[in-house]
């Protein structure tokens, strides 16, 4: 009966899960099932119900089952529903519809009060088992002609002795009854009253003990009292759960009269066997009787044969009459045939014999013929042995070490009680599996290979590593000892498993340290106590480029620079030998000599009573971070003293722009002076423009330097004769040197033809020209020499003086920017210190160096190289070109000039002051289109570049766009080469620096308007 009751509070949650519960099962179900009310109403149905009626299951909930059947159909199934509700009992019933058999189960359902309310109904296809069950009918069929054909008799008998099947020959031939009497008659009745009892037995023995037995005996026929021999066999079978005895019966007696026959005639051989034979022997009678000894008997037992077939086989054993009897009765059934007993002889003493016994029937008479065989030694042997065990086990037993023994075949035949320590396993649990069942799968063929060698060439005394497997699923690690041992015919191994899972777990760890050190990014070295090397990684082969062959056995004094203080290893020292730890930094020397920085950090290792073992070095390459430290400070530094000499230079710049400003404002003032000769106004402006040239040098050196900083420094490269230039200089700078007093030499070491190379020409001047000035500067006596040599392919320059000279730690020094304003031997002498910088600059672009030699108080030799690129020809140098003002009328030439300062606006309309130039002046780029644009005769525009209101480069657009054959000129203080792009971009014929030169800029003039 099923229940589905709601109780407690959450009744309507626990319907819904009822519920849910309900339909899941429904769902799984492939057999049809469904729910009915007392009225027949479908309140559930699964998918296998509504297919057999060709409906979806919505379909079939809320209508009735009966009116869904057929009406002969219908009635019988509301009958069997009624009956269901009414004795509240499960109904099971079959039926057969179109071939199919249907097995059909209802079960009542009761509601939480007990009441049935509904029936949950289960129809099941049974046709395959009904089917199977005609199979079985038709295979009986077929069963009943193969015992027919059996040749002899069958018989199939039930718990109780009675026949259940025959064949034919069991029933005429033996038994002589019909059928029917068959079915009511005893198997045992047909076997003779002397057989009777034995045939009980052995029918009980079969069933009980599910053994198969055969037997011959006497057989009636047809209830006797003629009877043939018969061999009877007999075997349990259970058919349904019910237990059968089924056998077959041979008839054997023209077989058994031939043996008795043959028997009278062997008495006499058996006689004489019986009486020669060396073991003890003796004839008993079914009730324990001795009735025949051989003298062997007389001999073993102390009695006369005629004393012991007076004697009961109770008396010779030390066993109980009872004892003596229940064997007898057990060899009868063929339970017994070998046992082991105590017998007693005749002065008293007691021995060990074991007995065989065989039944036999001589005349239709039950005897036992025994042979019985002295074990005594044997027993104590057994004993011996025993105890030998005993003491093996007790040995075993306390044995750390797990002993086993595994026969041939891998089979565990004895494990010790430790192995539950070891392996979490009882020794019941091991003895009688392969040993390799305990091994991990990965293990099993290495193990297995191991084992068959060990048995096929009698490996023994030998040493195993074995990974097993604890019970728990964790790893075992064991150290086995195998020795093979023979003992007659039995033989295998005997191991002795010693747990090394910790020393193994130690060595997995140390050789995971191990790995680590050997792969450690850092040096690792571990010396003895006394400090010699035992080991190194392969870090420090790396670093050091010693192998470890190499320093093994060496002290790590072998690394030692010598540039470390000695009071550092003592310190180091005394630390690790006091048990501390040092850390510090060495400088080291590899083998190829290289110096090396170490981060080391040094301890020792102690053993358990304290001692010092060895010491361990664990040290990093700190070589590139102490570069790149030392880089760092010098990189401060280096930007600290940039910063110092740019103050320095930037008080040294207005030193230099203050100082011409000076002269060049003070005598413009003195030139206001009404009563000046013209001798003094000559001197003031000659005063004036060196004042100006000064200032202007120092600009352009300023600007050149940018242009280094920047990058924007081009080589112009053309065919040069370095011997017209160096005669060039010796011209321009002797008038100077005659002013001095100073002796000046000029040397060219090639001919002319052979000094022509490809360079840049106005680079090579402005070095040129700036190694001589700085001569010239610091000489105040003596001479100036400077030439050239041809040197291995380059041509080596030289100026050499005789001046103030250079100490020896500002030589490198010089060269440097802003570092002649530093210079206590040069504060007195003007200059910003910038015309060696743009000289070594130019050197190193042109492809050479430049150096210094030099020393205090007797002078300085600068040395500068270039390539020797000859060229192979001459140069022609032009004369100066003559410059001539172009004859222009006022009608043709009216110039516009575009400036927002009025001192140069003033300056450039006095310049242009000459002839019939006319002269129109603007302030800035707006004003110059609006007059452009109203004066047709303009036709030259001066246009600056940088101006309030509207800049050069918008006004420059905007006037050609309204006359674009106008000539521009642009005139800017600003002198980069992209400034003067920018210009012609903009429409720009030509570009004039400030300050502007007059020559200069007629020349200009004349080259644009002869174009």
């Amino acid at each position: 009966m099923l229940n589905c009751r709601n109780e407690g509070k959450s009744s309507e949650d626990d319907g819904q899960q009822c519920e849910s519960a309900m339909h899941s099962v429904f769902n799984s179900i492939s057999e049809p099932v469904f729910i009915i009310d007392s009225e027949g109403k479908i309140i559930e149905a699964n998918k296998a119900f509504a297919l057999i009626f060709g409906k979806e299951v919505h379909e079939c909930i809320n209508a009735n089952v009966y009116n869904l059947l057929p009406p002969k159909l219908a009635i019988p199934r509301k009958e069997k529903a009624d009956e269901a509700f009414r004795t509240k009992t499960q109904i099971i019933f079959e039926d057969e519809r179109d071939g199919l058999f249907i097995l059909h189960t209802i079960n009542p359902i009761a509601d939480k009060d007990g009441t049935i309310f509904r029936l949950y109904i289960i129809s099941r296809d049974i046709t395959e088992l009904k089917l199977a069950e005609q199979n079985s009918l038709n295979q009986t069929i077929f069963s009943r002609e193969i015992i027919e054909a059996i040749p002899g008799a069958f018989y199939m008998l039930d718990a109780g002795g009675r026949y259940v099947q025959w064949n034919a020959y069991q029933r005429d031939v033996v038994v002589g009854k019909s059928d029917s009497e068959m079915v009511n008659t005893f198997a045992l009745d047909t076997v003779h009253p002397d057989d009777k009892a034995l045939i009980a037995e052995k029918k009980l023995n079969i069933m009980n003990r599910n053994v198969e037995d055969s037997e011959e005996v006497r057989i009636l026929i047809h209830g006797g009292p003629e009877f043939r021999w018969f061999r009877i066999s007999g075997k349990k079978i259970i058919v349904n759960g019910e237990q059968f005895l089924f056998g077959i019966g041979s008839d054997i007696t023209d077989r058994k009269k031939a043996e008795e026959a043959a028997l009278k005639n062997s008495e006499d051989r058996f006689k004489q066997l019986f009486e020669g034979h060396s073991s003890v022997m003796l004839v008993i009678d079914k009730s324990g009787n001795i009735i025949d000894a051989n003298p062997a008997a007389a001999l073993f037992y102390g009695w006369s044969i005629d004393e012991l077939k007076m004697m009961h086989a109770g008396q010779v054993s030390m066993s109980s009459m009872k004892c003596v009897m229940d064997d007898l009765n057990k060899i009868r059934k063929s339970e017994l045939d070998s046992f082991a007993r105590k017998h007693k002889r005749a002065d008293g003493s007691i021995r060990d014999v074991e007995i065989t016994i065989k039944r036999i029937l001589i005349d239709g008479k039950e005897i036992f013929y025994a042979i019985i065989n002295d074990i005594t030694e044997r027993k104590e042997i057994e004993e011996a042995l025993r105890k030998s065990e005993r003491n093996f086990r007790n040995i075993t037993e306390q044995m750390s070490e797990v002993v086993m023994v595994v026969d041939t075949a891998g089979i565990l035949t004895y494990v010790s009680p430790v192995v539950e320590n070891m392996f979490g396993y009882l020794p019941e649990e091991l003895i009688g599996y392969p040993f390799t069942q305990y091994l991990p799968e990965e293990g099993i063929p290495d193990a297995l290979a191991i084992f068959n060698n060990i048995v096929l060439h009698n490996v023994t005394d030998e040493v195993f590593e074995f990974s097993f497997r604890n019970k728990n699923g964790s790893p075992v690690y064991g150290e086995v000892h195998v020795h093979v041992y023979h003992d007659q015919e039995l033989h295998g191994i005997i191991g002795l498993i010693h747990d090394i899972t910790e020393r193994k777990q130690t060595e997995m760890q140390l050789k995971k340290l191990g790995t680590a050190v050997e792969q450690s990014p850092a040096i690792v070295v571990i010396t003895d106590p006394l400090g010699n090397i035992e080991f190194v990684n392969p870090m420090f082969t790396l670093v050091t480029g010693y192998s470890a062959e190499e320093v093994l056995g060496q002290n790590p004094r072998i690394l030692k620079s010598g540039l470390m203080p000695e009071a550092l290893y003592e310190d180091l020292w005394r630390t690790i030998l006091s048990g501390d730890v040092w850390s510090g930094e060495l400088q080291n020397r590899k083998k190829n000599g290289e110096l090396y920085w170490d981060q080391a950090v040094i301890s020792a290792i102690v053993n358990k009573e304290g001692m010092i073992t060895n010491f361990v070095d664990v040290k990093l390459d700190i070589t590139e971070q102490k570069q790149i430290l030392s880089e760092l400070i010098a990189s401060k530094e280096r930007a600290e003293e940039s910063d110092r000499l740019k103050s320095a230079f930037l008080a040294n710049i207005s030193h230099e722009i203050r100082t011409p400003m000076n002269g060049i404002l003070g005598f413009a003032q003195l030139l206001k002076e009404p009563q000046l000769s013209g001798t003094e106004q000559g001197e003031y402006i000659d005063m004036i423009q060196q004042s100006g040239e000064r200032m202007l040098n120092l600009i352009n050196n300023l600007i050149n330097i940018s242009r280094i900083e920047a990058g924007e420094t081009l080589l112009h490269i053309a065919k040069t004769s370095v011997n017209e230039l160096l005669r060039d200089l010796y011209t321009f700078f002797k008038h100077e040197m005659d002013k001095k007093g100073l002796r000046l030499h000029c040397m060219q070491s090639l001919s002319d033809s052979e000094s022509i190379i490809e360079t840049d020409s106005g680079k090579l001047v402005q070095i040129l020209t700036n190694l001589i000035q700085n001569a010239l500067k610091f000489t105040r006596k003596g001479e100036i020499d400077f030439g050239y040599n041809l040197i291995n392919g380059f041509l080596e320059f030289y100026v050499i003086d005789t001046g103030i000279g250079i100490a020896l730690d500002m030589k490198e020094k010089i060269f440097d920017r802003f570092h002649q304003v530093d210079n206590p031997l040069t504060r007195t002498e003007e200059g910003a210190g910038l015309g060696l910088s743009i000289s070594k600059a130019y050197v190193e672009m042109l492809g050479g160096t430049i150096r210094v030699e030099s020393g205090e108080e007797w002078g300085s030799v600068f040395y500068f190289t270039l390539p020797y690129r000859h060229h192979g020809s001459t140069i022609i140098p032009l004369p100066p070109p003559v410059i001539q003002m172009p004859v222009i009328t006022v009608q043709t030439l009216t110039i516009l000039v575009v400036e927002d300062d009025a001192v140069s606006n003033l300056l450039l309309k006095m310049y242009l002051n000459k002839g019939d130039i006319t002269t129109l002046l603007a302030f800035n780029g707006k004003e110059a289109v609006g007059l452009v644009d109203h004066h047709p005769e303009i036709n030259l525009v001066l246009m600056d570049l940088k101006m309030p209101v509207m800049d050069g480069y918008e006004a420059t657009v905007l006037i050609k766009k309204i006359r674009p054959d106008l000539t521009i000129i642009a005139q800017s203080a600003f002198t980069s080469k992209e400034e003067k792009q920018k210009a012609i971009e903009a429409g720009c014929d030509g570009f004039i620096s400030k300050p502007i030169d007059k020559n200069e800029l007629f020349t200009l003039i004349t080259d644009l308007f002869l174009r």
